[in-house]
């Protein structure tokens, strides 16, 4: 958000966009495919929109790191190795900005503090090779190119995102 969404998910190729990191597997995955009960209220529909929205992003993510989680490597060298934390951070220079369907499913993942959940985060490693920092750097990316205001993860989000306030970001 496909095959990398996350690529938040393949959030991108040096012709691509942020958003297409949250998955750059060939598998194909989905919120779908999560157990009963652990995708939280309200992150379902975003998160659907968001792999199906951001699929440019990701196929390009995925095309640019050569299928990294698979083992692949891509015609520019980069795979397996440069599918990191830095690798990640190095592509996102570099990268296009998400189209504005990507960007409108970020922004309304983000405003439902999706990304402030450890069910659904644990979810999210998978499509990140086990490193919440490509999710984060991703992420952040993908609020900054859109303009969409806080990206909520982390330290940023809300003590009780079930009872939190409404997000002040406007999609």
């Amino acid at each position: 958000m496909s095959s990398l969404l996350l690529t938040l998910a393949a959030l991108i190729c040096v012709s691509g966009s942020a958003s297409a990191l949250l998955e750059v597997s060939a598998a194909a995955r989905s919120l779908l495919a999560a157990p009963p009960g652990i995708i939280p209220p309200g992150c379902t529909g975003p998160g659907l929109a968001l792999q199906t929205d951001c699929a440019p992003e990701i196929s390009a993510a995925n095309t640019y790191f050569g299928n990294a989680l698979k083992g692949g490597k891509s015609a520019s060298g980069h795979g397996v190795s440069s599918f990191n934390s830095a690798g990640v951070t190095a592509y996102l220079q570099n990268a296009k900005a998400p189209s504005a369907a990507c960007c409108k499913a970020s922004c309304d993942f983000n405003n439902n503090y999706c990304s402030c959940y450890p069910a659904l985060l644990n979810i999210i490693k998978g499509f990140t090779a086990n490193d919440i920092g490509i999710y984060y750097s991703t992420a952040g990316f993908i609020a900054k190119k859109c303009a969409y205001g806080a990206a909520f993860y982390d330290k940023t989000c809300p003590a009780d995102p079930p009872t939190a306030k409404p997000s002040p970001n406007k999609c």
